[in-house]
């Protein structure tokens, strides 16, 4: 990352099985960019997801996201960090992040797919309702990227301090 030295960067990392890189992907992390003013984006291709045996294999999904991403330079950037290990997101995220480095002041945003966000992943293709939202506070979540959001949902998602609520409906 060649930045201005001494500006803060606003950097996204969006870990991704990317089986294959699609639209979602690409329109959630524009949204993200628009919304919350980032810089850019660094998509974390997954190796061996240990939660998706079925997955294509590593090698394939790096090349596919890679190509995809390239085109979308320099708001979103590839990351070949997870090629090679079956680290879940998280870890690859702190990886990427202990090799950057010191040198550049950084306020990271983590994005999360709604498929990785373990109890509430089958409700977030629809609007958060107030169930949703008490479950996602009882998660670390700094963003949350849904079609829309109840008003008792928003309600109570909006007292946490520091949560950002994006609507983002693909279905259309």
């Amino acid at each position: 990352m060649e930045e201005e030295i001494g500006r803060t960067i606003k950097l996204g990392v969006f870990p991704v099985t990317a089986d294959p890189i699609h639209w979602g992907h690409i329109l959630a992390g524009l949204h993200a960019i628009n919304q919350l003013g980032l810089d850019k984006i660094i998509f974390i291709v997954q190796g061996k997801d240990i939660f998706k045996p079925w997955a294509t294999q590593p090698e394939i999904r790096h090349q596919m996201a890679k190509t995809v991403l390239n085109t979308f330079s320099p708001l979103f950037e590839y990351s070949s960090i997870g090629l090679n290990n079956d680290y879940r997101g998280v870890e690859n995220c702190c990886r990427l992040l202990q090799r950057l480095g010191d040198n550049l002041n950084l306020e990271v945003t983590y994005l999360v797919g709604s498929d990785k966000a373990d109890k509430v992943a089958q409700r977030l293709n629809r609007n958060v309702n107030n169930a949703t939202a008490k479950e996602i506070l009882k998660l670390f979540v700094e963003i949350i990227i849904a079609p829309g959001f109840d008003p008792d949902a928003l309600k109570l998602l909006s007292g946490k301090p520091n949560i950002r609520l994006l609507v983002l409906d693909v279905s259309q």
